[in-house]
């Protein structure tokens, strides 16, 4: 489990000693171990959102909406696979692609593995009625 939150004390070498008071009152005190793999302010990105593949997807209107939403909530990468939109849609994604935002857009076409899958059960469907007859 990754979770990222601030200290309320300073952290020094690789582990914070902390005193806890439980529900009832309880104290004790609690060590955790701090392993940084990148320093938060050399990252390059701070909450990437991937959307689901588009499929004959034309809604423009939800789009922006989800997408100023996102950054709103502080998005600045977006990953998005797409297989079938209007050129409405992908007038809005190059938008977001091209523009001076702190979010980074990636475009991928999606090279759908439901395709590829279909594709082989009728290489299946071939080689048994060839075998088969």
């Amino acid at each position: 489990m990754y979770a990222e939150f601030e200290f309320p004390t300073k952290v020094t070498g690789n582990q914070v000693f902390l005193d806890v008071v439980d529900v009832n009152n309880q104290s004790s005190s609690a060590v955790i171990t701090v392993r940084r793999s990148v320093e938060p302010s050399k990252r390059k990105h701070r909450l990437a959102v991937c959307l689901p593949a588009l499929f004959y997807y034309s809604d423009t209107v939800q789009l922006i909406e989800f997408m100023e939403n996102w950054l709103l909530a502080g998005a600045t990468k977006f990953y998005v696979y797409w297989q079938a939109i209007t050129p409405a849609i992908k007038k809005v994604l190059l938008f977001y692609q091209a523009s001076e935002y702190d979010a980074k857009v990636e475009l991928h076409i999606y090279n759908s593995l439901a395709m590829r899958f279909a594709a082989s059960l009728q290489d299946l469907q071939h080689f048994s009625e060839e075998v088969c007859d």
